[in-house]
């Protein structure tokens, strides 16, 4: 099986969002999963917010990482943070999520950054499971938030 990983184009932005929905929908998350036209905005438009990294199977976009930069000043370190690590049920368990992983990482050196970090939610025993196998480690920070607009108030948080 030839698995690949790549930034994404403009026309992956569909895929992207169908495995969106379908991971919010497992998780049983928030009401507004990305939609098409919000991948192409945020990931693509003038003021780019993040960018994302597909897994190819086969031809066909397995999975992807969304991923945006970041900065810690009491290290004087730059990093990336991983918002979603995503692949399609179909591929889980043959090595696509740490293809992501591993590409994520590359990135993450290529561009000076010391440091990759991200949010597990504590029921995603799975996924708690794949990160220790790659040995991640687990930060003692406790994550908060403040939901800037009236429409974000009462989402799901992990």
């Amino acid at each position: 099986m030839a698995v690949t990983v790549r930034f994404a184009r403009r026309a992956d932005a569909a895929t992207i969002a169908v495995l969106a929905h379908a991971f919010t929908a497992d998780e049983g998350g928030g009401p507004k999963p990305m939609s098409v036209e919000e991948i192409l905005r945020r990931a693509f438009g003038p003021r780019r917010l993040f960018r994302i990294m597909v897994v190819v199977v086969a031809g066909r976009v397995a999975g992807y990482a969304l991923i945006y930069p970041g900065y810690d000043p009491g290290e004087s370190s730059p990093g990336l943070h991983l918002q979603d690590l995503i692949v399609a049920a179909a591929h889980r368990r043959a090595g696509v999520g740490r293809a992501l992983m591993d590409a994520v990482g590359r990135e993450a050196a290529r561009q000076g950054c010391g440091w990759v970090t991200w949010f597990v939610r504590p029921r995603n025993r799975g996924a708690r499971a794949f990160y220790a196998r790659l040995s991640a480690k687990r930060l003692d920070s406790i994550p908060l938030y403040v939901d800037v607009e009236p429409r974000m108030a009462g989402r799901q948080r992990p």
